[in-house]
């Protein structure tokens, strides 16, 4: 269940962290989208302001062009008249340019009444030229009028392009700032449903997580009265079974029979033993008994203990613990830790010699060799659990839980244990234990540090 947990936390994490990346996308989109609108409402303004100037400049060339054409009148000279000719060419230049510019009506109809303005006042200049003395100075006069006309067009022009200019700033910036406040608005409903999103994901998972450490509890509860309970039929049947072995005249064919239930017995024992040390292991009410141990001397006696049971199997144990090396240790635990990595390495040694060393230093380094099939990637990475059902390292006469058992209590040491292993060459399982205990660090004010084993758990 609490597997099962686990992938129900890894997915509400990956939910949460997918509405987060949304969130940000809309977010980060609505934040361009909303400067290429002020942007492009800018440039449009730009447009209209520079077309003002322009128009404003249209009074230069119309100055200009009279200036030209009334000396072209007067001197009568070719130079003059191609004077008088390019100031026209250049007026009408500008004025095509600004019909190009501008799209709206109104600005079309100005530019038009502008363009009528200089053919009046062309017709006005070339009734001067031709007037004779007495009507001159009313031909100039109506020259002055043309061009007095023509300035209040252009005036007018000038006046509504600045205008509309005014305008598309405004309406640029207003529509910005519209857009940053919906674009606020929306960063805090986001946030909001972010955290009402966070504070449900993290409820669910605290239900979930209490769930499974119910059950993990109440599986453990289980463990520890059936362990207790089966232990004292056990006991009493083994008791039984022994005067049995001792009483002479015993039928012979009995004896193979009685010998055999005594094997089970024993059998039953460790199992009943594994399931009490694992039950105690994962509640947390191990405690150790730390004394003066010398690991190199308990691990040849633990290693001749152990290949004496094997007998003429085939199997043989090389010990290589020759240096003294002392620890503050508690023996029995250190003995099962021994035990356990001795039995899984035989029952996977497929009969070659299993090696076990043990390297002075601090930490102390005990390693367990054997030359079996190996472990895939997929089993390392479960190796050291319990209870978990995905990994088959159990073998005849067990549970599958020493391994586990292992690391518990090298982590209780405040140690650490892996194993390398390749398929085909065999696995290598390295223990690493402090020769000391872990010296707690003190409570500091305002919080409380506490001090921790290696903490690869299941």
């Amino acid at each position: 269940m609490l597997a099962a947990t686990r992938k129900f936390a890894e997915k509400l994490s990956a939910a949460f962290v997918l509405a987060v990346a949304l969130i940000m996308l809309v977010g980060l989109t609505a934040v361009l989208s909303l400067r290429a609108l002020g942007d492009g409402g800018h440039s449009e303004a730009d447009v209209r302001a520079n077309a003002a100037l322009d128009a404003e400049r249209l009074r230069g060339w119309i100055h200009r062009e009279v200036v030209a054409t009334q000396a072209a009148r007067t001197a009568q000279t070719p130079e003059a008249q191609v004077e008088s000719d390019s100031a026209h060419a250049a007026f009408v230049q500008r004025l095509t340019e600004l019909r190009e510019r501008i799209g709206d009506a109104r600005g079309q109809q100005l530019l038009a009444t502008v363009d009528r303005g200089e053919r009046d006042l062309q017709l006005a200049l070339d009734r001067e030229a031709l007037a004779p003395p007495p009507m001159s100075d009313q031909a100039s006069a109506d020259v002055r009028n043309q061009q007095g006309a023509l300035d209040r067009s252009i005036d007018e022009l000038v006046a509504y392009e600045q205008r509309q200019a005014e305008l598309v700033r405004r309406s640029a910036q207003a529509s910005l700032t519209r857009g940053q406040r919906l674009v606020t608005l929306g960063a805090g409903a986001a946030i909001l449903l972010s955290a009402a999103l966070a504070l449900f994901l993290a409820r669910r998972l605290t239900r979930s997580f209490a769930s499974a450490q119910g059950a993990i509890l109440a599986r453990e509860k289980f463990l520890t009265y059936a362990s207790e309970e089966l232990r004292g039929p056990l006991t009493s049947l083994a008791h039984q079974l022994e005067p049995l072995q001792r009483t002479s005249g015993m039928p012979q064919e009995l004896a193979p029979r009685l010998q055999a239930a005594n094997q089970q017995v024993a059998r039953l024992n460790t199992l009943v033993n594994e399931l009490m040390e694992a039950s105690q292991l994962t509640s947390g009410s191990l405690k150790l008994a730390r004394e003066p141990v010398d690991l190199a001397a308990l691990v040849r006696e633990v290693g001749s203990r152990v290949e004496k049971r094997l007998g003429s199997s085939g199997t043989a144990i090389a010990i290589h613990a020759n240096r003294s090396v002392v620890g503050l240790w508690d023996r029995a635990r250190l003995e099962e830790i021994i035990t356990h990595l001795l039995s899984n390495a035989l029952a996977h040694s497929q009969g070659r010699v299993v090696r076990i060393s043990v390297e002075p230093g601090d930490p102390t380094r005990l390693i367990v060799r054997d030359h079996g099939a190996g472990m895939s990637k997929e089993l390392l990475a479960h190796v050291f659990e319990a209870f978990e059902g995905g990994v088959v390292q159990h073998h005849a006469g067990n549970l599958g839980l020493g391994l586990y058992i292992v690391r518990r209590l090298v982590e209780a040491h405040g140690g650490s244990v892996r194993v390398e292993s390749t398929l085909e060459l065999g696995s290598t399982f390295i223990v690493e234990l402090p020769r000391r205990p872990p010296v707690p660090r003190p409570e500091r004010r305002g919080f409380v540090v506490r001090t921790t084993a290696n903490q690869n758990h299941a």
